[in-house]
């Protein structure tokens, strides 16, 4: 494990840090800062590489329209 203070002291120069043009994928900036940022790499790369989708909320409200119908959501059965 990397000591505190490393990490600390990595934390601050990133912030330190002029800002980035917005051109720039931030995959990309990663890429190349790998060796100056080895923590916030790791980190950055491990979130930063998750899709963003909407398909698991999309299923479930199509589940859900299954299962709820105008036929059933009577409590009589006229």
């Amino acid at each position: 494990m990397k000591d505190n203070s490393q990490i600390d002291d990595e934390y601050t120069a990133y912030f330190n840090e002029s800002t980035i043009l917005s051109k720039i994928h931030p995959l990309d900036y990663w890429k190349h800062n790998i060796y100056k940022y080895p923590i916030l790499n790791i980190i950055a790369r491990r979130y930063l590489a998750i899709p963003a989708t909407s398909a698991s909320i999309e299923s479930t409200f199509s589940i859900g329209s299954n299962i709820i119908t105008k036929s059933r959501n009577r409590l009589s059965s006229t």
